[in-house]
């Protein structure tokens, strides 16, 4: 309780002024009886007694009466609390952590059951009839309960949740928490934050307060411990084995409370990694004393016979504060790489100025842990053999011509989800092209000409080539009705188009990838447009890139595929759109996709904890509001205790009122 002006509690010290008047009154000169009056004592005895309690007691309203009227003058409030019970029915707006570090171990179990216990207790403190809106605070914001007055299905929908792999965005949750609330029935809108404000999650500009809305904010810490993290798995060949794998486990102390610096921690920390297969065997375990801020762990284990074999890499300490960053899943064997076949029509007589030469460089640096490329060379002859089946990708780079059987060959291929690259060059007879591609080229394809000068056009997602230096390309003069112009020239013409063709695609670089009609191969942009175009041509070959936790993945769906099924770390199964977008990936680990009901390596992917999300320090809190906003919100917080005090005088001076009435009665 409080009072907005304080001083004019002395005010209340005139409510004495009865008590004075009373006393004066006692002080009148004395009076003497007369003899005949005696004879009546004894009759008024009774009536004076009760006379005098009748004076007491009107003495005591009066002053009540005045205090509380003076008392109004301060003006009283308490401060309301934004989960407090009301008897009118309000709408509340709960906005949940679900970010990783919410995980962390308390006493009474983790971070994130406290909070939800929270959330529990104040839905059941809610009047009947409130609306509430539940929204987690994990990266990107969910709103997982829209605005409703069911409180038996917010508790239904909190059931579900647990904690995530992604950082926490506190105010973009808020203002996603705020425009549910605005259209609520009740005036009396409440937002509460309940999260362990963990220092990187707490914005560094503050946290803006939500104008018109009482907001509070619950901060649930976890316990004070050390914490490590595994930061990152390789696998690579044994040296001294072939029938071995290497793998190597970088593990980090990471900042807490407990230890703000981990480089200079004193206490050693004993950490065995284990890693067990997908059933949850032990394959191997390795041990190591973590004296510094981090330390590599090796494990030799046999060569998985299936390829690819997933396994679950953990690391564990005693104490540990959070469990969620002590594992990763991770392929054996690593990602399935894009086997990519370069057939050279033209070799040139200096090695270092081939156009395989700059496709093998440009192919080494687009290779990443996502997308492992495999190139080998080939010669025309290996389209007829079945070395064409163990491809993804065939490259043709400024091969003369192709005869039919080659060209049925090839079309095959593409049908069956292979892809074809054609690279133009002096050497191309574009008649044999259309003669023995006749399905798979992305249009007609006319003999060479000067090249329109200025930048090269992409269309999303081929980024543009502001500088190409392009002197000659072969002409595409019509494009197919169900092609695609992927890179144009400043007339529009196509400079890389693209065809699909069954399950696999085809496409057409109407320029060299060497240097003999140009500078492409030397412009900063040429790997970044050959990645690009190696990615659209793998289509449902293309391994998934493992997102951030939070953030979509796209899926290369195969397009004859009946159903696309992803089975979740939590054993949810959701269906994949047939634009391949899944958008679910909130939580860490091992995600199956499964085409038709087969598992595909290809397709699967893991998504792993946000590093930052270790760092378990906790932030300070502090509010962001303009003196306006906060008068604001100060009012709307606290609830005034004047018209409580003037019923209160009220009730008084009806009193009085009445014993004064019942006082006059007595004396008569």
């Amino acid at each position: 309780m409080g009072f907005e002006a304080p001083l004019a509690l002395l005010a209340v010290l005139l409510a004495g002024a009865p008590v004075a008047v009373h006393l004066i009154k006692q002080r009148d000169l004395p009076t003497r009886t007369l003899p005949t009056v005696a004879l009546l004592r004894a009759a008024q005895a009774d009536s004076r007694q009760r006379m005098r309690l009748a004076d007491v007691l009107l003495l005591l309203v009066r002053v009540l009466a005045l205090a509380l009227l003076l008392g109004c003058l301060a003006r009283p409030y308490s401060v309301t609390s934004a989960t407090a019970n009301a008897d009118q029915a309000i709408a509340l707006a709960v906005v949940l952590d679900d970010s990783a570090s919410m995980g962390a171990r308390r006493d009474d179990g983790s971070v994130f059951e406290a909070a939800l216990a929270r959330v529990y207790a104040t839905l059941d403190e809610l009047p009947p009839s409130s609306e509430v809106v539940v929204v987690l605070a994990g990266t990107p914001p969910l709103v997982l309960v829209p605005r409703t007055t069911d409180l038996d299905y917010a508790r239904t929908r909190l059931a579900t949740v647990r904690p995530g792999g992604m950082r926490a965005d506190l105010a973009l949750a808020v203002e996603a928490a705020r425009r549910e609330l605005s259209g609520a029935a009740s005036p009396d809108a409440r937002l509460l934050l309940i999260s362990d404000m963990r220092q990187g999650d707490v914005p560094e500009l503050g946290l803006a307060e939500p104008r018109g809305t009482v907001f509070e904010v619950v901060t649930v810490t976890p316990s004070v411990a050390p914490n490590i993290a595994l930061r990152d798995v390789l696998v690579t060949p044994s040296y001294e084995s072939d029938d071995q794998l290497l793998v190597q486990a970088t593990v980090a102390r990471t900042r807490t409370d407990a230890e703000p610096d981990p480089d200079h921690a004193s206490t050693p920390l004993a950490v065995t990694m284990t890693v067990l297969d997908a059933q949850g065997a032990l394959l191997g375990e390795s041990e190591v004393s973590l004296d510094a801020g981090a330390a590599t762990m090796r494990l030799a284990l046999p060569r998985p016979t299936t390829a690819p074999a997933p396994v679950v890499v953990r690391v564990r300490t005693s104490g540990d504060a959070l469990a969620a960053d002590d594992e990763r899943s991770i392929d054996l064997v690593g990602r399935p790489a894009a086997r990519v076949g370069i057939i050279n029509g033209s070799p040139h007589r200096s090695p270092h100025l081939d156009e395989v030469t700059f496709l093998r460089a440009a192919l080494d640096t687009s290779s990443d842990s996502a997308l492992t490329i495999d190139a080998s060379m080939l010669d025309t002859s290996a389209i007829e053999t079945s070395t064409l089946d163990a491809l993804d990708v065939v490259i043709l780079a400024n091969v003369a011509s192709l005869t039919r059987a080659q060209g049925v060959r090839l079309e095959a291929f593409v049908r069956d989800g292979g892809s074809v690259l054609v690279t133009a060059g002096d050497q191309v007879e574009v008649a044999s092209y259309a003669a023995a591609l006749p399905a798979c080229l992305p249009g007609r394809l006319e003999p060479a000409s000067a090249a329109p000068e200025g930048a090269l056009v992409g269309d999303s997602p081929f980024l543009s080539v502001p500088t190409p230096g392009i002197r000659r390309r072969l002409v595409l003069a019509t494009l197919e009705r169900d092609a695609r112009s992927l890179l144009r020239y400043q007339d529009g013409s196509p400079a890389l188009a693209g065809r699909g063709l069954g399950a696999g695609r085809c496409a057409v670089l109407t320029t060299t990838i060497d240097l003999a009609w140009g500078d492409l191969a030397l412009s900063g942009e040429f790997i970044a447009l050959l990645q690009q175009t190696l990615r659209w041509l793998l289509g449902s070959r293309r391994p998934t890139a493992a997102p951030r936790a939070g953030e979509p993945v796209e899926l290369a769906v195969p397009s004859r595929a009946a159903s696309v099924v992803v089975t979740t770390p939590d054993d949810r199964e959701e269906t994949v759109p047939p634009s391949g977008l899944f958008t679910n990936t909130r939580l860490a680990g091992r995600y199956v996709v499964r085409v038709d009901g087969v598992p595909s390596d290809r397709l699967g992917f893991t998504v792993a904890v946000d590093p930052l999300e270790s760092d378990l320090r906790t932030g300070v809190y502090e509010p962001v509001t303009s003196a306006q906003d906060q008068a604001r919100s100060a009012r709307a917080r606290r609830r005034s205790w004047i018209p409580y005090l003037l019923l209160l005088a009220a009730l008084a001076i009806a009193a009085e009122g009445v014993i004064r009435t019942r006082r006059a009665a007595a004396v008569v």
